[in-house]
């Protein structure tokens, strides 16, 4: 969900920056970021679209189909396709705490 911003970071590298940095815990701070992985995410934060732009319903669905493709462009196992929402609107049960 990113803008077409010059200096796009090829796929590879955007994905290893996020899993090792973005999508971590505990966070990040507890090591050493690289530069070019920090260029990365520098990237990353200034092309990427608020959370209010998915009211957009067109938007929505073509991030939802583009989160069935793998990086191959082959679509998703039928099991990975159930785990998400199937439409903008699809909402995921809310659970209960125990205690």
């Amino acid at each position: 969900m990113c803008w077409d911003l010059p200096g796009r970071p090829n796929g590879q590298l955007l994905r290893r920056a996020l899993r090792r940095w973005a999508f971590v815990v505990p966070g990040p701070e507890q090591r050493e970021l690289p530069a070019e992985d920090r260029l990365v995410l520098q990237w990353v934060a200034n092309a990427s679209r608020q959370l209010v732009h998915l009211h957009d319903s067109v938007l929505a669905r073509d991030v939802l189909k583009s989160l069935r493709r793998r990086l191959d462009g082959g679509e998703a196992a039928v099991e990975t396709m159930r785990r998400k929402p199937q439409s903008a609107g699809a909402r995921a049960p809310l659970r209960r705490r125990a205690g």
